[in-house]
């Protein structure tokens, strides 16, 4: 549309050479009308290129302020990373992700931010993570199929009855885990296990299209992580 403004200013003017009367009020019209265009697409492209932001204050069900992270400076910092993986635990839930950020932060100046992952575990568990007894098979069913809930298209087949007393005396953490990625895997879910306490099982489910990213995130927040099929 602009290129068609600027043809005819170019058309009106060469029109004046020949002796033609020009309505010179015309052409200025064009000009203001071109220089309008030009910087409207000017700030399309900055609002496209300053969409990465993160929430910054505790979580507002009705507004909440947010930072860009385009400058250098910021780009790996912790909570850009710890925000990063609440939307990955959170999958296709961005408000239960801001939410657990706001907890976050509420925490961290509550407590310090010396041991991120134990304070994204604290506002987190049995929500979008979990850690429970290491032999409590009872309780690690318990909080997977907490957390498969938030998934409508997935149901668990244990391949057994967890509800039943014998179910657990054949099974350990390991079998489940395996087990449960079998399960979730087909629906486009991978099941995670964090390395914690040696008393301890703790994991969190995500989009299996965030594998990599996840892998990306977990090193830089020095987290030790394997997939549920690779538990032995």
């Amino acid at each position: 549309m602009a290129a068609n403004v600027i043809g005819e200013v170019f058309a009106l003017k060469s029109s004046a050479f020949t002796g033609e009367w020009i309505a010179w009020e015309r052409a200025w019209k064009a000009i203001c009308c071109i220089a309008a265009q030009v910087c409207q697409l000017g700030k399309c492209d900055h609002d496209r290129l300053t969409d990465r932001r993160i929430p910054m204050n505790s979580y507002d069900d009705e507004s909440y302020e947010e930072r860009d992270y385009d400058d250098d400076e910021s780009e790996d910092t912790v909570e850009k990373h710890v925000w990063q993986l609440l939307l990955m635990i959170n999958p296709g839930d961005e408000e239960a992700a801001k939410k657990q950020f706001g907890d976050y932060r509420n925490e961290v100046e509550d407590q310090g931010d010396d041991d991120p992952i134990r304070l994204v575990c604290q506002v987190t568990d049995w929500q979008s993570s979990f850690e429970v007894d290491a032999d409590d098979t009872r309780a690690l069913v318990e909080a997977l199929q907490e957390l498969v809930s938030r998934f409508h298209d997935v149901s668990m087949d244990w391949d057994g009855d967890p509800d039943d007393d014998e179910f657990h005396e054949d099974i350990d953490a390991a079998e489940i885990f395996n087990r449960a990625y079998d399960q979730l895997k087909p629906h486009g879910y991978t099941l995670w296990s964090r390395e914690a306490d040696d008393d301890v099982s703790a994991g969190w489910i995500t989009s299996s299209n965030d594998d990599e990213s996840m892998l990306v995130v977990a090193t830089a927040l020095h987290i030790n992580l394997r997939r549920g099929d690779q538990m032995s």
